[in-house]
């Protein structure tokens, strides 16, 4: 139900899965995160509205390390929780102008969409080796990501088209159109990969979810 009171939201948008099944979901419009079991039971929140250490303003994307760790990003920074939702730290305030998505590597590097301009995007990659920064040439419209075997899968609502590229910005390919067929699109947004490699699009304004094989032909 739409609220404020726990178990209520308010235009949830990112969500996560840990490896024992608990859900992770930003309650974007109420600015926090809301944790549940794998049945869909409340288990704890935490956040409020601010722009200080553990506050949040719009959260809209979420991941859990396999460390347990969660890390979460709102208007202009990510913040890093423990498994209890206890604030640990936070970076990218002075890199990050308007990012969009994040996901984890299998090395452990987040990777997220960072729109500096109109004219292009970046993304920036924060790991153990420090910032890195490498320019796409997507049209702007980018919001959703996953990553998958080193490749960034990346999701175009305004040209419903979704990007496949290495992490260093190689193009790989770029599938889909605007239409309501099988393997058209309308404002595509989440993506994620499966464990065979097929890529999972939310086609929101198709009100539908469509899942690619991994030789990206419809299924």
């Amino acid at each position: 139900n739409r609220g404020t009171r726990t178990g209520e939201f308010s235009f949830p948008i990112g969500v996560a899965v840990d490896s024992y099944g608990g859900i992770f979901v930003t309650d974007t419009g109420n600015n926090r995160v809301q944790v549940f079991d794998g049945e869909g039971h409340f288990k704890f929140k935490f956040g409020t509205i601010g722009g200080r250490d553990g506050e949040f303003l719009r959260p809209s994307a979420i991941v859990v390390t396999p460390a347990g760790d969660i890390v979460v990003k709102d208007d202009k920074k990510i913040q890093v929780f423990d498994s209890e939702g206890r604030f640990v730290r936070r970076f990218g305030d002075n890199v990050l102008r308007a990012p969009f998505g994040l996901a984890l590597t299998s090395q452990g590097h987040l990777v997220t969409v960072n729109a500096p301009s109109t004219t292009g995007q970046l993304v920036t990659r924060f790991g153990n080796r420090g910032t890195r920064t490498g320019e796409f040439s997507f049209p702007i419209g980018l919001r959703f990501l996953a990553v998958s075997q080193q490749n960034l899968i990346v999701s175009d609502l305004g040209n419903n088209t979704v990007y496949v590229t290495t992490l260093d910005g190689k193009s790989v390919l770029q599938f889909g159109s605007r239409g309501i067929g099988d393997g058209l699109l309308s404002e595509p947004a989440g993506v994620a990969v499966d464990w065979s490699g097929n890529i999972i699009v939310a086609d929101s304004r198709n009100c539908r979810v469509q899942v690619c094989m991994e030789s990206f032909i419809q299924v």
